[in-house]
């Protein structure tokens, strides 16, 4: 029987959207016809309840990645017993005895390390330096792709396999339903570009027009709080933290526009999400978010508040031809699907 390995590290960790990366692949991995088995496995100290059926190593991962740099143990297979094939889905590129398949979400790091933590640059920057040493790269965009060939990958050993949406459940109305709002989500770290869309925010002419901002807890929290008070937003600013898909659902269908000022992103899931909900979409013109949209959004120029303001009244006023692409977007988002990444993904897997 085929086995695949699959790192699921970041769910015990709290990194949220990798954590759901790696737990929906698994779940549509093994709901694919002639699936292989699936054998999950997490390093660390679980910061969070491990998922089921994952099989946790518990010793710190820092102390676990210098092993694994210094002498390449312990190997994967130690953990999960024998595989076919290792989906090392980071922050660390795990050893194996089985062909091993890197996953790269994104290269902002290096690209932006001014927006990001020395350590996740660190990080990043070693993750790329072993990608020599797996067997095969996987992105999960197309953008991302292109900037690993760029980065000198060579473009035969890179496979795409954009992520998935799931489908949500029954929404739950948000506390802000029946009232005129922009909705922003994600954690607030300087990459998102929260600071540039609060700013552009003062300046759309629609004092009724506020912002929910959703996600867990970041280290811009404090700034942005203090630019609203400057900005005087304070009372049209909603801060609600981690919320259920349920609740997320409600979020997305009574927002009047979806805004993603960021500056540079892996993929853009929420984009996605909003507009299979028939929400618009504003968001910084960068090349994953005219790949994700297929440009049915209202793209703007990276950091300029003024475009984005425009671009914000307008898709809040919901004209026809906002209507119209927001349908056309619909149609698009409509590709990813986690079985077709589980299916993507496979084909890799059994290639090697």
């Amino acid at each position: 029987m085929e086995r695949i390995a699959i790192d699921v590290t970041a769910a015990i960790t709290g990194r949220t959207g990798i954590a759901r990366y790696v737990l929906a692949l698994a779940d549509a991995i093994e709901a694919l016809p002639e699936a292989p088995t699936v054998a999950r496995f997490a390093v660390g100290r679980a910061l969070v309840e491990v998922p089921e059926r994952t099989r946790h190593f518990p010793v710190p991962l820092r102390v676990v990645d210098r092993a694994w740099r210094a002498v390449a143990h312990p190997r994967v297979e130690r953990i999960t017993g024998l595989v076919d094939s290792v989906h090392a889905s980071g922050p660390n590129l795990v050893p194996a005895r089985a062909p091993v398949v890197a996953v790269v979400y994104d290269l902002a790091a290096l690209d932006h390390p001014a927006l990001h933590p020395a350590r996740d640059v660190r990080q990043l920057r070693r993750y790329v330096e072993h990608l020599a040493r797996a067997d095969a790269v996987m992105a999960i965009s197309a953008t991302t792709a292109d900037r690993l060939v760029a980065s000198g990958v060579a473009p035969g050993r890179v496979h795409v396999a954009p992520i998935g949406r799931s489908p949500f459940p029954t929404a739950v109305d948000p506390p802000l339903a029946g009232r005129r709002y922009v909705l922003a989500v994600g954690a607030p770290v300087p990459r998102k570009g929260f600071d540039v869309l609060l700013r552009a925010l003062a300046r759309v002419d629609d004092p009724d027009l506020g912002l929910a901002l959703i996600g867990p807890p970041g280290p811009e929290d404090d700034a942005l709080a203090e630019l609203a008070a400057a900005l005087q937003l304070t009372d049209r600013v909603h801060r609600a933290g981690p919320v259920t898909e349920a609740e997320l659902a409600g979020w997305y269908q009574h927002a009047l526009v979806l805004a993603a000022p960021s500056v540079d992103e892996g993929f853009g899931l929420p984009l996605v999400e909003a507009l299979a909900l028939g929400t618009p979409v504003v968001a910084t013109d960068i090349a994953v978010f005219r790949e994700v949209t297929g440009r049915h959004a209202l793209l703007v120029p990276l950091g300029d508040v003024d475009a984005l303001a425009a671009a914000l009244a307008e898709a809040a006023d919901r004209p026809p031809s906002v209507v119209a692409q927001v349908a056309l977007g619909t149609a698009h988002v409509a590709q990813y699907t986690w079985a077709a990444c589980a299916a993507a993904t496979v084909a890799v897997h059994r290639a090697l």
